[in-house]
């Protein structure tokens, strides 16, 4: 089977979305925090500092409901009202933001696994009131492309910035772009609003 690569038009297309969604997901990281960069590699996602991270990328073990209520405090962001919704909603939508991090046409079978990986991050949580129009935009968004991606060759660059062309334009990714911004500002305010 040859490879195909994408046309020009059809790459700087996908390229355009990929981007406009990196921008998205810079901004959905963001909480206003300077010191919240992880160390390492500079990224265009900033990870909050109360972020848990898996053991294997160098955070803590998980732990079981018992003993992680004896012994982890809440964040600020789970404290400040919100309690353990806001803290669902900021971990869902951190690991959004991190799937979509370096997001690029040119390594299609990342760029599949990371709208997936969003898009389940998303559906995983029930959003209050407050923010449940964003979030359902956000979350109509990423589901529309990843459902778009189910039956295309992941390594296939050509049919996967089709499939991505096809399922959403470019009214559909301001909306998405707007949505990131008001989940952002939600959850940065501990989910008071």
């Amino acid at each position: 089977m040859l490879a195909t690569t994408p046309g020009p038009r059809r790459a700087r297309r996908a390229a355009a979305v990929v981007a406009v969604l990196v921008g998205a997901a810079a901004l959905g990281a963001c909480s206003g925090a300077a010191d919240s960069e992880p160390s390492g590699a500079a990224s265009a996602v900033s990870v909050p500092s109360d972020a848990l991270l898996p053991e294997s990328d160098g955070g803590v073990a998980p732990q079981d409901d018992a003993s992680a209520g004896a012994t982890a405090s809440p964040s600020p962001s789970a404290s400040a009202g919100g309690g353990a919704a806001c803290a669902d909603l900021q971990a869902a939508w951190n690991e959004t933001n991190k799937a979509l991090v370096d997001l690029s046409p040119q390594h299609p079978r990342a760029l599949v696994h990371s709208f997936r990986t969003a898009s389940k991050a998303m559906a995983s949580v029930e959003p209050p009131d407050a923010v449940a129009d964003a979030w359902g935009d956000m979350t109509d968004y990423l589901g529309a492309v990843d459902e778009a991606l189910q039956d295309v060759e992941a390594d296939d660059a050509a049919a996967v910035a089709r499939a991505v062309e096809g399922a959403v334009d470019a009214d559909d990714t301001a909306t998405a772009t707007t949505a990131s911004k008001d989940i952002t500002t939600y959850i940065s305010a501990g989910c008071q609003g």
